[in-house]
């Protein structure tokens, strides 16, 4: 969270939490970080992927999900 602040790829609102803004990819600003500090669905699954990627030196992951989850890996891939 906090290098994605600093390279301006995050922002954070008045109540501390942190989100990402999609809206000139065709999506929603999505909510990364609750304002106390817990995280989301979207949080794990970003550390999730990192440190699969970094501790695998993998050149790309596939996911295999149901059609509900299709917006949730969209975000994902952008970010």
């Amino acid at each position: 969270m906090e290098e994605g602040l600093a390279r301006g790829i995050f922002f954070r609102k008045e109540d501390g939490s942190v989100w990402i803004d999609l809206t000139a990819d065709g999506l929603d600003q999505k909510l990364l970080l609750r304002g106390d500090g817990t995280s989301v669905y979207m949080t794990q699954d970003l550390g999730t992927a990192f440190r699969r990627f970094e501790e695998n030196r993998l050149d790309e992951m596939i996911y295999v999900v149901g059609n509900e989850q299709n917006y949730h890996f969209q975000v994902l891939k952008l970010i």
